[in-house]
């Protein structure tokens, strides 16, 4: 359950909201008293400005906590007011002068009443988050589309796909070189306009104020994506109860606009690779002091991007590496999975969604069809490539493709993959190097795709080349030897 109160007092507020002395007090006092309540963690833990924001797992508890934070504040000369909660018998005993509204004595009428905690809207009765925002019929300008933009607060990044749309469009107006004043292009004011007239269909999303339900299992999925307009991390938390019922709840995801030097978009694949490994570091900080994790997955579309990250970042250029490494030394290498794009809920959020798509977008809000299934139903190679790879009658991995229904040779169709630098790829670009004496790269690269895909082809025959052209070099003489 949840509890809310407001610390100071509107009598106090003036006099003490001025810097941090209020805040530095109230630390002082969780310190002074810790040894005579050694229970409490509200007060030093969950204090948030003028409120203290806190939860519990009965209301019994929730009461004692309560009892807690209103002795060790009183010593400061604190009296606590405008307590709330998602629990009509958390009330009793509290005097109606402080509580948050007089309306709390009639908890069952209050489903439709909406509470301001730490800036998100809160529905005490049915205990879940809701958006709200207001829309003005003002001209479309960079100022007044900045302006709007501010207004739909979400820090939880729950509307990342709707908020990155509007982030993407503001780029837009950047980009076009508009005066803040004056009128946007048509293009970006049409799609603005559809925006715009769609955000009050976000008063209908209720998001879950509880998190982690009971469970037996807990673990945590972590998705990313991009594409040319930017990127996008989303974390999900599954839950396996003792009944063995799975649920799976949206916890957080946070999205980027691509920056404006053009990057490709394997580059763009790993920089949101980089923005799940910090939103993950947060999210484990957050529920270390409550849950233990016992499992974490992390999911790519991007088969280059898992390609790198599962590699030694010594092999790459730097900006590469450098990205590599900081996600191995966040998120273990084993611990990436490959996931096709139509499974991948980050997508929504690399491209942007209007608001009547995003509540509509069942991938968004609880992950993947596949996630709520025990974990044998998840896609099995922890990578793979987005080839449509099926293993033939003799073992071998073939690549699957668009080109089944083709008339031309098998081999054509399913050509055999082979990785770029394995114990066999490399006689067999030797043995058509030769035997088509010693082509250009790009013409030993189109005779091994008649029945061969290399990952990397251009590397792997660029290489070849190199090391046949030294070989017949030293082989007529031409190298002479060093003194």
């Amino acid at each position: 359950m949840l509890l809310s109160v407001d610390v100071f007092a509107s009598s106090l507020r003036p006099g003490l909201i001025q810097g941090d002395p209020a805040l530095r007090t109230i630390e002082q006092l969780a310190q002074d008293l810790e040894n005579s309540h050694p229970t409490d963690q509200a007060s030093k833990r969950d204090t948030y400005v003028d409120d203290i924001v806190t939860g519990a797992d009965s209301v019994e508890q929730a009461t004692r906590i309560r009892s807690e934070l209103t002795r060790i504040l009183a010593f400061g000369g604190f009296h606590l007011r405008k307590w709330t909660s998602n629990r009509p018998d958390f009330f009793v005993g509290v005097p109606p002068e402080d509580l948050y509204c007089e309306k709390f004595r009639e908890f069952e009428s209050i489903d439709d009443m909406a509470l301001k905690i730490l800036g998100l809207s809160w529905l005490p009765q049915p205990d879940c988050f809701t958006f709200k925002v207001s829309v003005d019929d003002r001209r479309c300008t960079k100022r007044t589309i900045l302006s709007e933009i501010a207004r739909i607060f979400d820090p939880l990044g729950l509307l990342s796909p709707l908020t990155f749309f509007a982030k993407y469009l503001m780029q837009l107006l950047w980009v076009s070189g508009v005066a803040w004043d004056d009128d946007a292009p048509d293009n970006i004011s049409l799609e603005w306009k559809a925006f715009r007239a769609q955000l009050p269909v976000l008063s209908s999303v209720n998001v879950p104020r509880r998190m982690v339900s009971d469970f037996v299992v807990f673990t945590t999925t972590w998705f990313c994506d991009a594409s040319e307009r930017g990127m996008c991390a989303v974390i999900y938390c599954r839950m396996l109860d003792a009944n063995g019922v799975c649920t799976v709840k949206l916890s957080c995801a946070k999205s980027k606009v691509a920056p404006l030097r053009k990057l490709s978009i394997p580059r763009l694949e790993l920089l949101a690779a980089v923005l799940l490994a910090d939103l993950m570091m947060s999210v484990q900080e957050a529920l270390k002091p409550f849950h233990v994790v016992q499992d974490t997955f992390a999911w790519s579309d991007s088969s280059v991007a898992l390609s790198w990250i599962k590699s030694c970042p010594s092999r790459w250029k730097t900006f590469v590496a450098n990205r590599v490494s900081h996600i191995q030394d966040t998120i273990p290498p084993e611990n990436w999975r490959h996931v096709r794009t139509a499974d991948n809920p980050a997508d929504c959020g690399s491209r942007g969604l209007l608001p009547n798509d995003l509540i509509n977008q069942t991938s968004w809000w609880h992950g993947p069809y596949w996630l709520s299934q025990p974990a044998d139903a998840w896609p099995r190679s922890a990578f793979s490539v987005d080839t449509d790879s099926y293993l033939d009658d003799a073992g071998l991995l073939r690549v699957g493709g668009r080109l089944s229904r083709a008339f031309v040779d098998f081999d054509i169709k399913h050509p055999l993959l082979l990785p770029r630098d394995d114990r066999l790829t490399v006689p067999l670009i030797e043995e058509y190097h030769q035997k088509f004496m010693h082509p250009g790269v790009q013409t030993l690269q189109n005779l091994l795709a008649k029945n061969f895909w290399i990952l990397s082809p251009k590397r792997a025959t660029r290489w070849s080349q190199e090391y046949m052209h030294t070989l017949q070099q030293q082989r007529n003489g031409t190298i002479g030897r060093l003194p």
